[in-house]
């Protein structure tokens, strides 16, 4: 999105503070003039989430609502450290779950660590349940058909990092077995490393300088001209519009 800088008006009569914005087949482009890019019909559902994102004010947390947010986390520390530590003495009942197995490494562990890769996975779990639970399956796939755009694969990174970050604290502490941190950083490794050449759909995006020098060029060679339309990945729908006077 753009500001309206070419001094043709103001922004009194434009929605969104001078913005107007086309969600046109599901791609958008935002302008300085109230004017659509593209003939087509508007993605209802695209407008509809951008108008709330765009109108939405910023939420200004109070002072006792920060302290309200660190009571529940460590009220939620204390409710997995007392199941733990119930457990591994024999005053809770050993359950099928996804803590019990924490319990036989308290030893190695520590109770910290035992509390952290604990509330890391349940919180994993939780956040993907609810997001699949609010959105539906379809919208938070974690693979895309070839060429697609895989919008939805974002909801499942903060999950999965948070289950990686649980193991790498389980196996941080196995320094009599070397063997499982190797089996835990080679991967990692490896897919730092094979990520700086993946490709998708944005890798054969234009070079950024190309595009401005060659908008520069069409701004300058027609000095009637208000506005460039900069293409940008993934193509083709995709641009950004820049006023020719940011330009010249």
């Amino acid at each position: 999105m753009t500001d309206d800088t070419n001094g043709s008006g103001g922004g009194a009569d434009k929605p969104f503070g001078g913005l107007s914005i086309d969600f046109s087949g599901g791609a958008s482009a935002a302008t300085g003039h109230g004017k659509p890019m593209r003939e087509a019909a508007p993605n209802t559902d695209a407008w509809a989430r951008n108008v709330r994102l765009l109108t939405l004010e910023p939420v200004r947390e109070t002072f006792w609502k920060e302290i309200r947010a660190i009571l529940v986390q460590v009220s939620a520390g204390s409710v997995v450290r007392r199941e733990l530590r119930g457990r591994a003495a024999g005053r809770r009942l050993r359950q099928v779950d996804l803590t019990d197995p924490v319990v036989d490494l308290l030893p190695e562990l520590g109770m910290d660590r035992a509390v952290d890769s604990v509330t890391a996975v349940l919180t994993a779990m939780v956040t993907y349940g609810v997001t699949v639970w609010i959105r539906g399956t379809s919208s938070v796939a974690l693979s895309a058909p070839v060429g697609a755009i895989m919008s939805g694969g974002r909801y499942g990174y903060f999950p999965v990092l948070l289950i990686f970050s649980a193991v790498v604290v389980v196996v941080d502490d196995a320094s009599e077995r070397p063997w499982l941190q190797a089996l835990v950083l080679v991967p990692t490794l490896l897919v730092l490393a094979s990520s700086l050449w993946l490709t998708n759909p944005r890798s054969d995006g234009p070079p950024w300088d190309e595009t401005v020098r060659a908008a520069r060029a069409e701004c300058r060679a027609d000095p009637t001209l208000v506005e460039a339309q900069l293409p940008i990945s993934p193509k083709p729908a995709w641009w950004v519009v820049i006023s020719c006077d940011r330009l010249r």
